[in-house]
C-alpha cells in the first residue's frame, strides 16, 4: 500500500542586491587547485607551467583567475597557496563564481525541509525586481534586512530547485524588499516501514522552471524524515472510527457490522481525509485504499459465510465448491473459519438481494450433483 501525503508550502520571494557566488563547473581550473594543493603554499607559474606542460602566460592568467575568484591566495613572491573555496572546490568538484547584481532569493517553511535546505531557489533577479539599484532615504538598508535574509550572508546555500546546486552570499548591500511569490511549491512526503521519503515539488504558473519541460514541474529529492506508513496510518484511522490500522500485517482492521457491502465483498477500505495531522505536521486532503479484515473470530465467520452466499450460486460442482471454499478461508489468514460443508448450503438461501431467481436448468443440475446422479 502506497500513501501519499501532500502539503503546499509557505514561501517567501525577498529581492537582494548582493555579490553572490554560485558554483560551476569548470574542470580546467582542478588541475592548478590540485597543484596548488600539493604544493602547500608554493606553487608558482614555472612549476605549474612544468607539471601541466603548458606555456608560463597561459599559467599566469590560470592563476590570476583561480585569485580573482577566491580559490588560491597569494603566498608572496610569486607564489600561491590554495584557499578555503579552493579545497571546498576540490572537495565538490565544482568551482563557486558570480558577479554582484539583483537577485531573487526563495525561501520555504516547512518542518520536514531541514534547515539548510530552506532557501530553495535562486534566480537572477534584475528584471523580475521593478526597480534598478540606486542609493537614497527611499531604499531600505542592510540593517532592516529581515532575519532570515540576513542569516543567509556568508553561508553555503544548497537550492533543492533549479540550476544552483550550491551558492554563497559574499555580501549584501543596501538594496532588498520582500515581493509576491511566482512559484508554487509543494512537498510529497511517501512514508515507508523506516522513515518517509520527501520530495519538493515546483511549478510557475502558465510556465516551466529553467531546466524543466514546459508544463512539467521541478523536482527535488530531500532527506528524508522520521515517519513511518504506521504513524501515517493511524493518523488517518483517527480514534478507530474507521478501522484499526494492523502494523504487522499492514492493514486496516474492522468489525463485520460497520463494513458496506462493497467493502465486504472487495475486502478493500477507502479512507479519506480532508486535513490530516501526521507527526504534527499538516497535509491536504488524501485519500487511501487499504486491504481489510475482521477484528474478530466470530466476525471472521459471518464474513467468509457473506462472501460464499455471494459467489457459491453460480458454482454447481462439488470440485467447484470445494475450490471457492478453500479460496475463501485462504482470505482470512489467522482465523479458524467454520465453512460448514456443501451439504449444508443451499442456494438461493439467505443470499444477498439479486442472487436469487435461477433458472430452472441451474436448478436441475444443482440437484442432479447433490443426489450423485
Amino acid at each position: 500500500m502506497i500513501v501519499k501525503l501532500e502539503a503546499r508550502v509557505p514561501v517567501a520571494c525577498h529581492v537582494i542586491y548582493a555579490d553572490m557566488h554560485v558554483a560551476s563547473d569548470i574542470p580546467y581550473v582542478m588541475p592548478v587547485l590540485e597543484h596548488a594543493k600539493e604544493r602547500g603554499g608554493a606553487a608558482t607559474e614555472s612549476s605549474l607551467s612544468r607539471e601541466l606542460f603548458v606555456p608560463l602566460p597561459l599559467c599566469r592568467s590560470l592563476l590570476a583567475y583561480c585569485a580573482e575568484n577566491g580559490l588560491v591566495e597569494n603566498a608572496g613572491g610569486g607564489r600561491h597557496a590554495l584557499a578555503p573555496d579552493g579545497v571546498r572546490a576540490l572537495e565538490s568538484g565544482r568551482v563557486f563564481t558570480g558577479a554582484e547584481g539583483m537577485w531573487k532569493v526563495y525561501i520555504a517553511d516547512h518542518e520536514a525541509i531541514p534547515k539548510g535546505l530552506r532557501v530553495v531557489r535562486i534566480e537572477d533577479g534584475t528584471r523580475d525586481a521593478g526597480y534598478q539599484p540606486r542609493g537614497g532615504k527611499d531604499q531600505p538598508r542592510v540593517k532592516d534586512l529581515e532575519a532570515q535574509v540576513r542569516a543567509m550572508e556568508g553561508e553555503v546555500l544548497r537550492p533543492a530547485l533549479g540550476e544552483e546546486s550550491e551558492a554563497i552570499v559574499r555580501g549584501i548591500h543596501r538594496y532588498e524588499k520582500r515581493i509576491e511569490p511566482d512559484l508554487d511549491i509543494r512537498l510529497r512526503v511517501e512514508p515507508g516501514k523506516g522513515g518517509a521519503e520527501v520530495t519538493l515539488l515546483a511549478s510557475r504558473g502558465g510556465g516551466a522552471l529553467q531546466g524543466g519541460r514546459p508544463g512539467v514541474p521541478a523536482k527535488a529529492r530531500l532527506p528524508g524524515i522520521s515517519m513511518t506508513i504506521d504513524d501515517a496510518m493511524g493518523a488517518l484511522l483517527g480514534a478507530g472510527d474507521e478501522g484499526t490500522w494492523d502494523a504487522e500485517r499492514g492493514l486496516v482492521l474492522v468489525d463485520y457490522d460497520d463494513a458496506s457491502p462493497e467493502e465486504l465483498s472487495s475486502m478493500q477500505k477507502t479512507v479519506t481525509v480532508e486535513r490530516p495531522e501526521v507527526n504534527g505536521m499538516e497535509f491536504e486532503r488524501v485519500r487511501v485504499t487499504a486491504e481489510i479484515l475482521p477484528r474478530r473470530e466470530a466476525d471472521a465467520e459471518r464474513w467468509a459465510r457473506h462472501l460464499l452466499a455471494v459467489t457459491a450460486a453460480v458454482y454447481v460442482t462439488r470440485e467447484e465448491y470445494e475450490r471457492l471454499v478453500g479460496d475463501i478461508r485462504s482470505r482470512f489468514p489467522g482465523f479458524d473459519v467454520d465453512m460448514g460443508d456443501r451439504a449444508g448450503h443451499v442456494p438461493g438461501r439467505g443470499e444477498p438481494p439479486g442472487t436469487r431467481g435461477r433458472p430452472r436448468l441451474f436448478w436441475l443440475i444443482q440437484a442432479m450433483e447433490d443426489w450423485d446422479l
